[in-house]
């Protein structure tokens, strides 16, 4: 069976293609961003079912491949996708014959049926798949699932401006998100915080503040708003343990933080790494959904041995994917251990912070970390000390 996907966002190509590939995993899915793609591979291939973007690159619609296609074909089930749901968008698909009209953003099960309706009317002896989806075969498939989707996308463009050798200047970043009220909100309550303790009056505008606390933190502000966007889980429970997971990050970066100040080590490079110790579980989270969202059924136990058995190999996938630099990687492991005969301070710091955020108080590992980085327990930052990290949750 084949089936054509004529849309300019990529995202939005996977996503369809993934809810095809869930009815049918031995679909043939063709991609185009054009009319002139699209019609050519209409040409050479049995499509058994088009799924066509109204509003295409160029200000094409692809109203006009409908038409060019309903010209010599009349039974193609036809569904068109788009951000447009006025009246005349519908009308003027009803007059091509257009079978379904489905309105961005859409639920992927409901979308999953009504393909799967056309499918079925279009060739009935094709035996769609539904009962055979696998939780285990699918996420287990990392390198696939890893080049077929984006994970995290605003996690990806924080980093990579984060590790560029050239970052953008205070300015720049300043102008780049002055409308952005969340990061704004976030960097003047951070530059006023005892972790960038200062003096003077308090800051109240952006440029101020990234002043304040410098582009590389300002950076990885944005990157731990990204982590903590959970707006790509739909289901309860992956939403309850994705926004669990990024409070611990959090904190644990705080706490890394305060530490590197106390030790003047680099802060944002200890912050940075403490965001992203949960980066593996929050990719298999956004695999689950995308399962999900592919037709299959999870318990909540399913849920965590998944969580539990595949966080660390998408972590390290990711890590290589996103071609993070070797002591960002470093600074990430150390946090689950520092490893003996360890003895650079950045990651005996990122162990400690750790053992301080779990609650291992009087561990016997976290007065060996201590000695080590030469810190007096009374020294450390915590619930029972003066110096306990500062919320910047957005």
């Amino acid at each position: 069976m084949h089936t054509l996907i004529v849309e300019d966002d990529v995202v939005m190509q996977e996503l369809l293609t993934t809810l095809l590939r869930g009815l049918d995993s031995r679909m043939h899915v063709h991609c185009a961003e054009t009319i002139a793609a699209g019609l050519s591979l209409w040409q050479k291939h049995p499509i058994d079912l088009l799924l066509c973007d109204l509003n295409l690159p160029n200000q094409e619609t692809g109203l006009t491949l409908v038409k060019a296609i309903r010209a010599k074909d009349s039974e193609l089930p036809i569904i068109m996708i788009t951000g447009r749901g006025d009246r005349a968008a519908v009308t003027d698909s009803a007059r091509y014959k257009v079978n379904e009209f489905i309105v961005k953003p859409f639920d992927p099960i409901a979308v999953m049926a009504r393909i799967k309706q056309h499918l079925v009317a279009a060739n009935s002896s094709v035996d769609i798949e539904q009962s055979d989806l696998n939780l285990e075969a699918f996420v287990a498939d990392t390198d696939d699932l890893l080049t077929r989707l984006n994970f995290m996308p605003g996690a990806e463009i924080a980093l990579t401006t984060i590790t560029q050798p050239e970052p953008p200047s205070a300015r720049e970043l300043a102008q780049q998100w002055q409308n952005d009220m969340a990061i704004t909100a976030r960097l003047i309550r951070l530059a006023n915080s005892s972790l960038m303790r200062r003096s003077g009056g308090a800051l109240t505008t952006l440029r101020e503040a990234i002043a304040s606390v410098g582009v590389d933190m300002a950076l990885t502000q944005m990157l731990a708003l990204s982590l903590a966007d959970t707006s790509r889980l739909q289901h309860s429970t992956l939403q309850n343990l994705a926004k669990t997971f990024a409070d611990e990050s959090q904190k644990l970066a705080e706490y890394a933080a305060l530490l590197a100040k106390q030790l003047k080590l680099n802060i944002a490079n200890c912050y940075t790494a403490g965001l992203m110790v949960r980066l593996g579980d929050c990719a298999v989270l956004e695999a689950i959904q995308l399962f999900i969202d592919s037709g299959g059924n999870v318990t909540d136990d399913d849920i965590s041995s998944t969580v539990k058995k595949y966080a660390a190999q998408y972590g390290n996938q990711l890590k290589i994917k996103w071609r993070l630099p070797l002591a960002l990687r470093e600074r990430i492991g150390a946090a689950y251990s520092a490893g003996e005969g360890k003895v650079n301070p950045e990651l005996l710091l990122m162990r400690l912070a750790a053992c301080i955020a779990a609650g291992d108080d009087n561990s016997a590992e976290q007065e060996k970390l201590c000695r080590q980085l030469r810190l007096a327990p009374s020294d450390l930052p915590g619930p029972t000390n003066r110096d306990s990290p500062e919320t910047t949750q957005p």
